[in-house]
């Protein structure tokens, strides 16, 4: 059990070369959104209990980042992004095997501190140029979808920073660096020190979560065994605990 992308050690390092004598044959290498880090960190723990000898490798982080290292030939056996237009763009150059599977749904929410000091309502809040605010880069899923939604509601942002990934944003607000945050409702859910202000129906923007493997996968028997897990019973229990809803299969 090892995890690459947020605490990087020697073999996550090699995640990012064409090739890493430190991989065993027995890895399963999956470069999952920041979003699903609960998700996959369970999952990987009740995969390997499974699957005895499978040691999963998780590389977790943007998925524009992520798409980036793969196309650059990283060494990773699934795509997991936060955007199915970014698999999309993966399969049509070759670096993913398509069809993908669809295997969850998210939705924004506003995080703010516990006790929502700012007291933040809604996201017409994020107008105020005396709070501290941020968003996701528009780089990542997260960060286009708070952008639709602002512009859906015809609110122009006060903004103090774009946070590379939706955890890193998460971390500031539960800080106290910021007074709110868009991110996941699933974020919010998995971090007791914020608390969720709900945006209005007419705000509202979700996302699908897609997984395939890459064309380069290593180890494509143990990839399709770990999809099939994400589809059924312990997966999407799993993935129905951290907050995500479901997608028809």
């Amino acid at each position: 059990m090892r995890l690459g992308g947020f605490a990087v050690g020697g073999l996550a390092l090699c995640l990012l070369a064409t090739s890493c004598s430190a991989r065993s044959d027995d890895d399963l290498v999956v470069f999952g959104a920041a979003s699903l880090t609960d998700v996959l960190q369970a999952a990987e723990e009740q995969f390997e209990q499974d699957n005895p000898g499978i040691d999963v490798v998780l590389n977790l982080g943007g998925s524009n980042a992520l798409r980036e290292q793969i196309r650059s030939g990283a060494d990773a056996d699934l795509f997991i992004p936060a955007d199915p237009e970014i698999m999309a763009e993966a399969i049509a150059a070759g670096d993913v095997d398509g069809p993908e599977t669809a295997i969850a749904r998210n939705e924004l929410a506003i995080a703010v501190p516990a006790g929502n000091p700012a007291d933040v309502q809604s996201l017409s809040d994020f107008a105020r140029p005396e709070l501290l605010l941020g968003i996701c880069a528009s780089a990542v899923p997260c960060g286009q979808l708070a952008r639709a939604a602002f512009a859906t509601s015809d609110i122009d942002p006060s903004l103090d920073t774009e946070e590379p990934d939706v955890r890193s944003l998460l971390a500031k607000v539960a800080g106290g660096e910021l007074d709110a945050g868009v991110v996941y409702i699933s974020d919010v859910a998995a971090d007791p020190r914020v608390e969720l202000v709900a945006l209005k129906a007419w705000e509202q923007q979700s996302t699908t979560y897609v997984i395939a493997p890459t064309s380069g996968a290593t180890n494509a028997a143990a990839a399709k065994r770990f999809v099939d897990f994400l589809q059924q019973g312990e997966g999407r229990s799993i993935i129905q605990q951290f907050g995500f809803g479901s997608v028809s299969r």
